[in-house]
């Protein structure tokens, strides 16, 4: 990550060839409480060739983490795409999307000691 400022943020990546690419993302106001929900900033980027827009959104339920376990913790990506990936390759970017929310998962699951999801 670099650029973290309110409401916004860059995630420094690196494609298979070994070049770097930035994704900007910028936080969306939401009127429900523990709901995060961003945006990835897809115009005028490389990633405008495949996405028409993308969403990602965490959502807490149960208890509020201070006052005990949480019950559920769901996460989910919004992706449209465009271009060749609208017609053909839609079911690649569901797949990246998939093993990102599953990674996440993981990550989760290192964090708090229990078990990932299935």
């Amino acid at each position: 990550m670099e650029a973290v400022e309110d409401g916004a943020f860059t995630e420094v990546l690196m494609s298979a060839k070994g070049k770097i690419v930035r994704a900007d993302f910028k936080l969306l106001d939401t009127p429900e409480p523990w709901r995060v929900v961003w945006s990835q900033q897809v115009e005028n980027t490389p990633f405008a060739k495949v996405l028409k827009s993308a969403e990602s959104e965490i959502r807490l339920a149960g208890g509020h983490g201070t006052h005990g376990p949480l019950a559920e913790v769901t996460i989910g990506m919004r992706q449209a795409t465009q271009g060749f990936f609208a017609r053909l390759g839609s079911r690649l970017v569901r797949r990246a999307a998939a093993s990102t929310i599953d990674e996440a998962f993981e990550g989760l699951e290192r964090i708090a000691g229990g078990e990932a999801p299935a």
